[in-house]
């Protein structure tokens, strides 16, 4: 088994206004653990955390529900960054010198709002059960890409 890339993952805890977290993670590194240090995160914060965990694993494919839905404008924006940023970069914080050899990065998420994401190369919205194209679409959507879908429920 590999170890852990400790300065990636303090990066990405940083990345996600995490620090609180970082002691943590210096307690785990030394072999101290506390099983229950999750209880002092807020909700908000145990969400953040599950993100960083995301980046940190680097998966080919991220698929996120309402990532942004419990932030206020400036983290949401800055959640979007770095989810732009894990597709340009083929993953947050690896060296640059590997990024041409590493696979590419896919990201989809929803979102509840009903504005075109400026970052997103594909953008669908989907109203009443129709998944309605808005704009960016010219041919094959590049397997690199970043998808957002805005959804509306269906009136009772």
């Amino acid at each position: 088994d590999k170890a852990p890339d400790l300065p990636r993952m303090r990066a990405i805890l940083r990345d996600l206004r995490l620090d609180k977290v970082l002691p943590v993670l210096e307690q785990e590194a030394a072999g101290m653990q506390n099983p229950d240090w999750m209880s002092s995160l807020t909700f908000s914060e145990q969400n953040l955390l599950g993100l960083a965990r995301a980046f940190i694993m680097n998966p080919e494919v991220m698929i996120l529900q309402n990532p942004c839905i419990h932030y206020l404008k400036d983290l949401s924006e800055h959640i979007e960054h770095l989810l732009v940023r894990q597709v340009q970069c083929r993953g947050l914080h690896l060296p640059e010198a590997s990024e041409s050899h590493r696979r590419p990065r896919t990201v989809v998420y929803t979102s509840t709002r009903d504005e075109e994401d400026p970052t997103a190369d594909l953008f669908l919205s989907t109203k009443l059960s129709a998944c309605q194209p808005l704009g960016k679409i010219a041919g094959v959507v590049q397997p690199w890409t970043i998808a957002e879908i805005t959804w509306e429920p269906k009136p009772l």
